[in-house]
């Protein structure tokens, strides 16, 4: 099992942004065992150009890229137009992924943000993966991608109540 966790090791990378919530979203990422990499969210900053093509440098290195979709600021379940651009550049494939459990505090936020009790039982559920490399047209891949998103969210809620 050591071997696997350093195998593993910072072979992971998480986008924050550079500002007091990279901050914080840092230290539990870097705990986690994976590296962090911040972007500017400024759209128009030529600071995020930069770093978006080190980004795509990355991945195409290896390295796996953990990020949430829609974005730190929403709306919910609209994956940001990004996220296709990224994966067509560096050539990787998007795995969805959910997570669901009945044992949390709701936290009243346009994401649905939630926070588990200590020892809940939580389903985590992985999609298929799902190749936009060859998808030319930027709002069909992102409609694919959510309605993907949508089908692991809802298959982690009904697994896990089947389950409890």
């Amino acid at each position: 099992a050591g071997y696997l966790v350093t195998k593993l090791h910072h072979t992971f990378v998480a986008i924050v942004p550079d500002d007091h919530r990279g901050a914080v979203l840092s230290s539990a990422i870097l705990s986690a065992g994976a590296d962090v990499f911040t972007i500017s969210m400024e759209a128009t900053s030529l600071v995020a150009a930069r770093r978006l093509l080190a980004l795509i440098r990355l991945l195409k290195q290896g390295k796996t890229l953990v990020m949430n979709p829609d974005g730190p600021d929403g709306p919910s379940h609209v994956p940001k137009e990004g996220v296709g651009y990224i994966a067509r550049k560096s050539n990787s494939l998007l795995i969805p992924g959910a997570a669901f459990t009945t044992t949390c505090l709701h936290i009243p936020r346009w994401d649905r943000y939630v926070v588990p009790f200590p020892f809940s039982r939580i389903t985590v559920v992985f999609g298929a993966p799902l190749d936009l490399t060859s998808e030319p047209d930027d709002d069909a891949a992102r409609a694919l991608l959510r309605d993907r998103l949508n089908e692991v969210e809802l298959a982690a809620e009904k697994f896990h109540r089947q389950r409890t």
